[in-house]
């Protein structure tokens, strides 16, 4: 949920110096609603709910069938 709900210039500094950067902020914000979608935890709707209408493609179709999944 962290991932999800953090500014792209937060994850960059955050990750800084670390190979996770090379996901770049939109990759990793895919990657976390997938897991979110495939724990199943409900908790985690309020941070997918804040991306549906993401403008990165990857990230909004994750974020949907994350969604879908809960």
């Amino acid at each position: 949920e962290w991932v999800l709900n953090t500014s792209d210039e937060a994850i960059n500094t955050h990750f800084q110096g670390s190979p996770i950067r090379r996901a770049r902020p939109n990759g990793l914000k895919r990657n976390a609603a997938i897991v979110l979608g495939n724990l199943g935890d409900p908790s985690g709707r309020k941070a997918l709910l804040g991306l549906v209408d993401h403008p990165d493609e990857g990230v909004s179709t994750a974020v949907r069938w994350a969604l879908d999944r809960l």
